[in-house]
């Protein structure tokens, strides 16, 4: 068994020790699953509509109750969770990709490329990050399903960044400078040294990018931002019911517990592995 096998064991018993990790990732487990098996548990169709049935509180026939259409509420909230975790995955995704290549060209190879990609990095870390996704929509088609795109591109600033700060620290080394002598190709050590090395802070960074984009897509969606009816997220649901707070909450709150709780067990998980990376093991 390699070493750093043995280390990744060591650092993931570390990791589940803590009970507060543990109790994060299986919150965050269960409404992920949820959402996945959404058309397995969903007891009937998250768009049916059925006027005589609007408004009725939670039941054993409707477990969360019904909209004022009729919507089942237990179903549009599966659906819509899966709506704003996938969504927000792929923009994670998209930002740690953009991240990573652009800054280790960026801090690797350093000269035009890295002033090139550093201006331009600049200049959208400038704007603030809801107007971003809102300008790279719109740049991308509104309303298309390019939502999940936005957010990635509009997110990759902040990851090029640390992905350039992290290869300058790593280029700085000797070992660098030997492999280079040993006839070492720029991509065999990219591979092999750069982003070994800091492939730590990426994943750190990946569960924030990932609150944050949830935290957006349901800010957005509550908006009436980037999804198209009968389209819907959790932030449209919380939005959907706004209207009916005195009179059946739980059309809001539900959906508002799923996003609070979405975005603090990744925080909480977050938190859990840079301590365990930290940790003596």
């Amino acid at each position: 068994m390699s070493e750093n096998t043995l280390l990744f064991r060591r650092r993931l018993r570390y990791f589940m020790r803590q009970p507060m990790n543990v109790c994060a990732l299986v919150i965050f487990l269960f409404i992920a699953l949820a959402c996945i098996l959404a058309p397995l548990l969903a007891k009937e169709n998250y768009n049916l509509v059925n006027v005589y049935q609007g408004m009725e509180p939670p039941s054993a026939e409707h477990i969360f109750g019904t909209d004022r259409l009729g919507r089942d509420h237990f179903s549009r909230i599966l659906f819509a969770g899966r709506v704003t975790l996938g969504y927000s995955l792929t923009a994670t995704l998209i930002a740690l990709g953009l991240g990573l290549v652009l800054g280790v060209i960026s801090g690797y190879f350093g000269g035009l490329a890295d002033t090139v990609i550093m201006r331009i990095t600049e200049v959208l870390s400038a704007v603030p990050y809801f107007l971003l996704v809102i300008v790279f929509e719109i740049m991308l088609g509104f309303g298309q399903g390019n939502f999940k795109y936005a957010m990635g591109i509009a997110a990759a600033p902040a990851i090029i960044h640390l992905v350039r700060a992290e290869t300058l620290n790593v280029v700085g080394n000797e070992y660098i400078e030997a492999a280079r002598a040993l006839g070492f190709s720029d991509l065999t050590i990219i591979l092999r040294h750069v982003i070994n090395n800091i492939m730590n802070s990426l994943v750190l960074h990946a569960t924030g990018t990932y609150a944050d984009a949830m935290l957006t897509c349901s800010i957005l969606g509550y908006l009436g931002i980037g999804f198209v009816p009968p389209q819907a997220d959790l932030g449209t649901l919380i939005a959907g019911g706004y209207g009916d707070l005195r009179v059946n909450p739980h059309l809001s709150l539900i959906p508002c517990a799923v996003i609070m709780l979405s975005v603090l067990s990744v925080n909480l998980i977050g938190n859990g592995i840079r301590d365990a990376l930290e940790a003596e093991v």
